[in-house]
């Protein structure tokens, strides 16, 4: 799905006008015509904050092959932010994990390893697990090689920090 369409998606699923949608991210409906037409697109910094609010805080189940996004060029993907949990399961038991502030989480079919080290996704070969990473936060993406400089807002600058998770596993 090209950047257009999501936008487009938000939008709708968030019942917007391309005037209401523009207001949010101080831009014209012309603007966001453009961009879901594919005739523009918005600046990295307006991207991270569409993707950012377009998430909703709820309950979700999914299967963890599902989770994977089959990039180009193999990488750690599926990142979920502000999560309050996470739950994972097979037939016969359940790890959950809970921080006391809001945590990220991956689950994936393939280790880090595995990601980092293959060029291409045909060669990703499943390591028979579940992999979930676990992290404090994350860092915004853009790194001002071939744009802007990440804002502020989304760098992770902290030197030190604690970060508390209780893992709980229990049989089903």
């Amino acid at each position: 799905m090209n950047i257009g369409t999501q936008i487009l998606k938000i939008r709708k699923e968030k019942a917007l006008t391309q005037e209401e949608f523009g207001k949010i991210f101080h831009v014209t409906r012309q603007t966001v015509s453009n961009w879901e037409n594919e005739k523009s697109y918005p600046d990295l910094q307006i991207l991270i904050d569409i993707k950012c609010r377009s998430r909703s805080h709820g309950v979700y189940t999914s299967k963890v092959e599902d989770l994977h996004e089959d990039y180009l060029r193999p990488q750690e993907n599926g990142s979920h932010t502000d999560c309050d949990y996470v739950c994972v399961s097979n037939d016969k038991m359940t790890l959950s994990a809970a921080g006391k502030k809001t945590i990220a989480f991956n689950a994936s079919e393939y280790t880090q390893e595995e990601l980092t080290n293959k060029k291409h996704g045909y060669e990703l070969e499943k390591c028979g697990s579940t992999v979930l990473c676990i992290d404090y936060s994350q860092n915004g993406i853009g790194s001002n090689s071939c744009g802007p400089v990440l804002s502020e807002k989304y760098q992770l600058n902290e030197e030190k920090f604690t970060f508390d998770v209780k893992l709980v596993l229990h049989n089903r």
